[in-house]
Parts: C-alpha cells; sequence; structure tokens
C-alpha cells in the first residue's frame, strides 16, 4: 500500500519543492512549488471487507508563468506512479498560473 510520504519523495524527485495539502500563510517558498493531497482513498471493497487500494491524488504545480521545465520535472514524476490528467489555469489573485494533475497510484508503467 503507497503511502502520503511514499508519494511525497517521489514527487520531490522533479527537484520542486513541496508541500501536503497547503502551506501556512506567507510560508510559501518562491514559485515554483507544488502542493498534492489524497482526494479519495479508492478502496475497493466486497462482502464486507476492502481488497485493495487505489488512492488518488491531485498535485498543484504554481509558477509565475507556465513553463515546460517545471510541468515536464513533475510529470516525469508522477508518470512513475500511475496514468495523469492535466488541467492548467491562472489565478488573477494570486499573479501565478496553477496546473493540477490527477492520478491513480497504479505503481506506474513498470508496476506487475
Amino acid at each position: 500500500m503507497i503511502t502520503d510520504s511514499a508519494v511525497y519523495s517521489k514527487l520531490l524527485e522533479s527537484g520542486l519543492q513541496g508541500t501536503y495539502h497547503a502551506y501556512r500563510e506567507g510560508g510559501a517558498p518562491p514559485l515554483p512549488w507544488f502542493v498534492y493531497e489524497c482526494i479519495d482513498d479508492g478502496a475497493v471493497f466486497a462482502d464486507d471487507a476492502n481488497h485493495a487500494a487505489l488512492p488518488v491524488y491531485r498535485v498543484s504545480l504554481y509558477e509565475k508563468v507556465s513553463t515546460p521545465q517545471a510541468q515536464q520535472a513533475i510529470e516525469g514524476a508522477i508518470a512513475q506512479m500511475g496514468p495523469y490528467t492535466k488541467e492548467e489555469y491562472h489565478i488573477d489573485s494570486e499573479k501565478c498560473d496553477m496546473t493540477t494533475y490527477t492520478f491513480t497510484y497504479t505503481g506506474g508503467p513498470d508496476a506487475s
């Protein structure tokens, strides 16, 4: 079973800073950075028992302006954990771009 700390360790391989859920107000490092969270435990159950879990995570990458370098770095880390979707936004109030990735942890393309 995957743990949040294992997902965090894999995301850090991107070379970017990040945290779980949110930075405290005033505590965020300079951009770019990421925030991640488990949004669904992905429980697979039957006959009143949990048989497996395929947790779903969301990773939000924040940048002053979106760059291929930061996106490729985080996408490389995420792709090792499972397939993902990607959405891009501009946040006027924060004067930054946010790219959101949602993935189901499957262990990645080399999982057996």
